[in-house]
């Protein structure tokens, strides 16, 4: 595979995990910035107790931090090094 399409799916893989960080942090901030009102509307639309949804948000967190870590970030930083390790050999 040559180089240059190694980098352009680093940089990819990096710039989505930049993206779902920041969607991350602005869910979040939305989310338990306004949990009052969030737990009464869903507590209407889907019959939700609004003591299950700590748990269910807790859940939905972990799981894109896992995805943002494991499926973008390693991948990526895997690439990044074999990259610099290409270029150290070749000069």
């Amino acid at each position: 595979m040559k180089n240059e399409t190694i980098r352009q799916i680093r940089n990819i893989l990096l710039r989505t995990f930049a993206v779902t960080f920041v969607l991350n942090l602005l869910m979040a901030a939305a989310t338990f910035g306004l949990w009052d009102t969030w737990t009464s509307i869903t507590g209407q639309w889907f019959h939700t107790a609004p003591q299950s949804l700590g748990p269910q948000m807790v859940n939905f967190f972990t799981a894109t931090k896992f995805f943002a870590l494991f499926v973008l970030l390693g991948p990526a930083l895997a690439l990044h090094w074999t990259l610099r390790a290409e270029e150290r050999k070749a000069a």
